[in-house]
Formats: structure tokens, sequence, C-alpha cells
């Protein structure tokens, strides 16, 4: 898990910034191409982290914990990508915030806990902690895309929604790469980097 939490410890600051300038620019006229410009440089300075740490899964799990504990380099993945989600929130929530309709965010919060808490206890139950975690990582794109949508209605920002997959896609091009195709071969994962 704190290997995977690294992500919050890397973004954390992204959000310090974020947060003052999204102010600073809000009475700008392209300032919703702005946000989402500034949303997808978030996005790719994130997923770099969890593409490094989902290819490395196994050569960080060996190196950073106990030989019983070699499995856990499955949860890393979902773990990384979840807390990723997590830090991206606030990208997601310009118009909510810009326009002081934060008491929103629990309820945007809540639909996707409640749909995915089922969904994540029959995961856990089948692929046991790697199931978990994919069902919490799955409970936070939830909360992102329930953010995004309804904050939309407040201050449409035209996120660049083709980028993102593309991003997400080469992210997970690259782990399926390096965790499969290379797997033996550190040299070569150190060079697809």
């Amino acid at each position: 898990n704190k290997l995977g939490s690294i992500i919050s410890v890397i973004g954390s600051p992204v959000n310090t910034a974020w947060t003052p300038h999204m102010y600073k620019i809000s009475k700008e006229n392209n300032a919703a191409q702005q946000y989402a410009k500034t949303t997808t440089y978030v996005f790719a300075f994130l997923f770099v982290f969890v593409t490094f740490l989902g290819s490395f899964a196994p050569e960080i799990v060996a190196l950073a914990s106990a030989p019983a504990y070699q499995d856990a380099e499955g949860v890393l993945l979902p773990i990384a990508i979840g807390s990723a989600f997590f830090i991206f929130r606030p990208s997601t929530r310009v118009g909510l915030t810009l326009s002081n309709k934060t008491k929103i965010f629990p309820l945007l919060t809540l639909i996707p806990l409640v749909i995915g808490f089922p969904v994540t206890y029959y995961l856990s139950l089948i692929y046991g902690a790697e199931g978990a975690a994919w069902g919490c990582c799955l409970v936070l794109f939830g909360v992102i895309i329930s953010t995004a949508l309804y904050s939309n209605r407040y201050l449409v920002v035209p996120y660049e929604i083709i980028k993102l997959i593309k991003m997400v896609l080469l992210s997970f091009a690259l782990i399926l790469l390096t965790r499969n195709i290379f797997n033996d071969q550190l040299a070569v994962k150190i060079l697809l980097f």
C-alpha cells in the first residue's frame, strides 16, 4: 500500500500549487481552456509515475519488502492508479469550486462508493487483495467522472479526453510490454523508459 501511495506524496505539491493558480486565472477569457490543458499536464505527470510503478512492480516489491510479501506486486498498480485518481480530483471539480458549490462533494463521492462497495467486495472475494485494490481504484475513477460531469454544469471545461485516453493506453501498453514480454530483462525495461 505504501509503495503505491507514493503517487500521493509526489502529487500533493501539484495540488498545493493548483488551487491558487485556478483562482488566479479564473477571470481570464480562456480560463476553461487553461484548466483543460493543466488537467492534461497533471494527468500526464501522475501517469508517468503510475507507469513506472506498474512496469517495475516486481523489482520494487522485491527491493522494498520482506520475502513473505513478494506476491504484493499485484496490488501496486491499482493502488498507484487509485492514488493518482485521488490526487487528480481537484482538476476535475473546477466549476464546483469556483461557483462555491463544494457542499455537493460528499454526495459526488457517496454515489460511486455505494455502487463501488459491492463491486469491490465481489472482486475481493474472487481475487483477494488485488481485487479489492482494483475495486477501490474503480470507486475513485467513479468519483473523478461524477465530479467532472457535475462540475461542468457550472463551468464547461473542454477536457482533452482523447489525449487522456491515449495516455492511459500508452501507459498500459508499456506496463504490459515490460511486465509480460521483457519481464526478466531489467536492462530492456530500463531502456524503454
